[in-house]
C-alpha cells in the first residue's frame, strides 16, 4: 500500500481483530484453566499492531515498524513521542506482558515464572487497559 493512512487503518484493523479474539477467549466460561497464552498472545497482537498503526498515522514509516518488531515498550514509546496520550496502566500492562510478547513466550508456552504470571491482570481488566488504547488510537483516524 503507497498510501501511508490506508495502511495505518489496516494496522488498526489488525489490532482491533487481535483485541476481539481475546475477548471472545476471556468471556468463554467453558475453560478447565484460564487459557492465560491464548488471551496475552492476542492482546500483545492488538497492542502490537494498534501502535503501530498510530505510529504510520502519525508520520512513521513500514520500516520503523519493522524495526521494531515485537517489542511493545519501542512501540509505545514511539508512538507517545508522536504524540499518543497513554495511561499509567497501558505502560504497566505493557511492561508485564511485553518481554513474553517480543520473545514469543506465549506463542510457544515457553516456560514463565509463577511469581510474573500472579502479576498479570485479570482478563478483563487487561481487556479494559487495551480497549481504552484502541479508542485513543481510534481517535487518531
Amino acid at each position: 500500500m503507497s498510501d501511508n493512512r490506508d495502511f495505518a487503518k489496516c494496522l488498526l484493523a489488525q489490532g482491533i481483530g487481535f483485541y476481539l479474539v481475546a475477548k471472545l477467549v476471556a468471556e468463554a466460561n467453558d475453560w478447565p484453566t484460564p487459557p492465560w497464552p491464548l488471551f496475552y498472545t492476542n492482546l500483545g497482537y492488538a497492542f502490537e499492531m494498534s501502535l503501530k498503526a498510530y505510529i504510520v498515522a502519525s508520520g512513521g514509516t513500514e520500516r520503523e515498524c519493522l524495526t521494531i518488531s515485537h517489542d511493545l515498550q519501542k512501540a509505545h514509546e514511539r508512538a507517545c513521542e508522536l504524540g499518543l496520550t497513554s495511561s499509567d496502566d497501558t505502560a504497566r500492562l505493557i511492561g508485564l506482558i511485553g518481554p513474553y510478547h517480543r520473545d514469543s513466550s506465549f506463542r510457544y508456552l515457553k516456560d514463565i515464572p509463577d511469581n510474573h504470571l500472579r502479576n498479570f491482570p485479570e482478563f478483563c481488566d487487561a481487556l479494559a487497559v487495551c480497549n481504552t488504547l484502541l479508542q485513543a488510537i481510534g481517535e487518531k483516524f
